[in-house]
């Protein structure tokens, strides 16, 4: 019967926290997987760097963000605080791979309900060329709604490609484009409360980044626009799909730093649309 009724929930309701709406488990995981807000992917600072190719040996900082947002799903009214923290490895030597760390989470309250989830995600982006890569990426994720009776967990894998187009204007385009799959999985106990959500899905978007001629303490600035589109197939769900657009302004390390061409502070503005589901969202991210 829960299995049944988590079904249900997934393909009605747009507040359900595991799956079916932007701001679930579910896609929640889809949305970490390809982010286009950030630019820190290794094609993207290349680009940045120029001729300058040893500008990332020194290896990846802790980076730690944080965002506020707040909407409306349908007659619902919501908020909610996203935090994350990442951290890269150079695991090959000679390579410019990097084994990349993700450890998404967040808190949400819908009309008085609150719902917890945590994510571990690892991926390893692997450069074909100077101006492309590809990154494999499985990641686990978790969520407890006392209030909603809710909980479940996920577990997906995907595929990612990057590819940078520089010299448009004194900017250069991104393209993101990612495939993945995600389930549902068994809960332990007695009593199975796995809904047997699963689904392909699909993520496309476009990021434009341009420095800017002014700076701020002496360090180098740019601003970034986004957009990307995400589809889901198979198992029904409230939203298919859903429309997300970032514009963010960063400011870069010190110039005298091997991390000169990282973002150490960038401010975000984002907003989520789809059927009977808004949200607008602030944050700051900052790296050390």
């Amino acid at each position: 019967m829960f299995q049944c009724l988590a079904r249900g929930w997934a393909s009605s309701s747009p507040v359900d926290p595991l799956a079916g709406n932007p701001y679930s488990l579910q896609s929640t995981l889809v949305r970490s997987a390809l982010d286009l807000t950030q630019g820190d992917s290794l094609v993207e600072m290349t680009a940045r760097a120029g001729a300058n190719t040893g500008a990332n040996s020194a290896g990846d900082p802790w980076a730690i963000g944080a965002s506020y947002s707040g909407g409306t799903a349908d007659r619902f009214h919501l908020m909610r605080i996203d935090g994350r923290v990442t951290k890269g490895w150079r695991v090959f030597a000679g390579s410019r791979a990097r084994l990349r760390l993700d450890l998404p989470f967040n808190y949400t309250r819908i009309k008085g309900a609150s719902a917890y989830t945590g994510q571990i995600g690892l991926a390893l982006e692997y450069p074909i060329k100077r101006n492309w890569s590809i990154e494999p990426r499985i990641s686990y994720g978790l969520t407890y709604s006392g209030d909603q009776g809710s909980v479940g967990h996920i577990a997906q894998g995907a595929v990612t490609s990057r590819y940078v187009i520089g010299g448009l204007g004194r900017g250069a385009l991104t393209i993101g484009n990612m495939v993945g799959y995600s389930t549902t999985l068994k809960t332990p106990g007695d009593i199975d409360l796995n809904p047997h959500i699963n689904n392909w899905v699909f993520r496309n978007g476009l990021a434009y980044e341009l420095p800017l001629k002014m700076r701020v303490a002496a360090r180098a600035t740019s601003v970034r626009a986004s957009y990307a589109f995400t589809t889901y197939s198979g198992a029904k769900l409230y939203n298919n799909n859903f429309h997300e657009a970032t514009v963010s302004f960063g400011l870069r390390g010190r110039e005298d730093t091997p991390r000169q061409f990282r973002d150490v502070v960038r401010v975000i503005f984002s907003t989520i649309q789809a059927r009977g589901f808004r949200t607008y969202t602030g944050g700051v991210g900052f790296q050390f």
